[in-house]
């Protein structure tokens, strides 16, 4: 199971950096935390954590025209899913 949730990682970064076009990436990081907040809500953790992994990574941490082009609304979604993800595994 490891290796899949690896695999899901990666494919979600190497999707959003191989993607060129400002807004077409900016789509991608949308629809990746709306992804994120319905497995918040399914309570899907291990959808959410690949999520969290693969958007987390410093590739995609250093897009930083593609984070400034992201509407308000997600990057509150964003700020949700990692406060939950964060105190979820710091007990």
């Amino acid at each position: 199971m490891e290796f899949w949730s690896k695999r899901v990682t990666s494919w979600i970064s190497h999707l959003i950096c191989s993607t060129e076009d400002l807004k077409a990436r900016t789509d991608l990081l949308k629809f990746f935390i709306s992804c994120g907040k319905y497995s918040l809500t399914l309570q899907n953790f291990n959808t959410l954590n690949e999520i969290v992994d693969a958007l987390s990574m410093s590739p995609i941490q250093r897009l930083v025209k593609t984070w400034k082009n992201l509407p308000n609304k997600y990057k509150s979604y964003w700020l949700v899913i990692l406060n939950f993800f964060f105190l979820l595994f710091t007990f």
